[in-house]
């Protein structure tokens, strides 16, 4: 009986889950139509009153949805684009009103480049490079190019528009550079024979600077360290700081070894924290997981 019941809780959520997502094409697709005919025929008034009308019921539905969902989690990424999208659209229809509407449109994209810029710190918040840059590089990559949008928008927004004003994002513009793609080379498939260490390998520390990234690895104080009590280090260890998600069975070729000792040390995770801090001008950084010494990040 109990498993029968739970295979209608089941259902149910399936059935509620399309509801919605059935919901939110229809009303995103109702706007998209308001906005081709907003833009084709500019700047009559009713197709812009039209246009706040349509945005405002999207943005409303979807700021409902968005409560449904804790912050960072990266299901909330549609819904803010979808959102950015309506509030754009809006602040285009203020601004074709022209008078006081266009100091709505200017506050209205402000607000909600702070919101996108505290949605993706939650989302980094507590997670692993692994995470973010092999299982999911492309949540953050929408956030920073959906920020850079919004941002070049406001912008423009705040000065007087040229006749000949274009909405253009250079080649730089366009790329998103996390720090990340160097660890996400040691986990694509490879098809050369290479040779292969597996989570509960040692790791020998020979050299005086093997001991200098283990000191920093493992935040020890120089003057009291004793090179003799850590002769070596397991895999799993590194695997495990940089977030894998079974370092013990995990692995990577042996000719990476050096790449992925660099982004398991603290201060690789504290650098792509501050990356992350400036391309969303947030105030103090993410705390990502692995850093052993979280006082580093000032």
């Amino acid at each position: 009986m109990h498993a029968g019941f739970q295979n209608v809780v089941e259902e149910v959520k399936d059935l509620e889950a399309r509801r919605r997502r059935e919901e939110f094409e229809t009303r995103t697709f109702k706007l998209l139509k308001a906005y081709e005919r907003f833009t084709y025929i500019l700047p009559e008034l009713l197709e812009a009153d039209q246009l706040i009308e349509r945005a405002e019921d999207l943005e409303a539905w979807l700021r409902t949805q968005l409560n449904r969902i804790e912050t960072g989690k990266p299901e909330r990424l549609p819904l803010m684009v979808a959102l950015a999208f309506s509030v754009r659209a809006k602040a285009d229809a203020f601004e074709a009103k022209g008078g006081d509407y266009t100091s709505f449109a200017t506050k209205d994209i402000g607000l909600l480049i702070n919101q996108l810029r505290d949605e993706a710190r939650a989302f980094c918040e507590g997670r692993s490079l692994y995470t973010l840059g092999v299982e999911m590089p492309e949540i953050l990559y929408q956030y920073a190019f959906l920020n850079r949008s919004l941002c070049k928008g406001y912008e423009l927004q705040k000065k007087v528009r040229q006749v000949d004003s274009e909405f253009i994002f250079s080649e730089e513009e366009l790329k998103w550079d996390d720090g990340m793609e160097e660890l996400r080379e040691l986990f694509r498939p490879n098809i050369e024979h290479t040779e292969f260490l597996g989570g509960n390998q040692d790791i020998k520390l020979n050299t005086l600077a093997d001991y200098d990234w283990y000191i920093r690895f493992a935040n020890q104080d120089r003057l009291t360290f004793n090179v003799h009590s850590h002769p070596s280090i397991k895999l799993s260890d590194i695997l495990r700081n940089i977030g894998h998600p079974e370092p013990q069975t995990g692995g990577i070729r042996k000719t990476t070894l050096n790449t992925i000792m660099v982004f398991a040390l603290p201060e690789t995770i504290n650098n792509i924290s501050q990356l992350i801090k400036k391309e969303f001008e947030l105030e103090s950084f993410p705390k990502l997981r692995g850093l052993k010494n979280l006082d580093i990040q000032k």
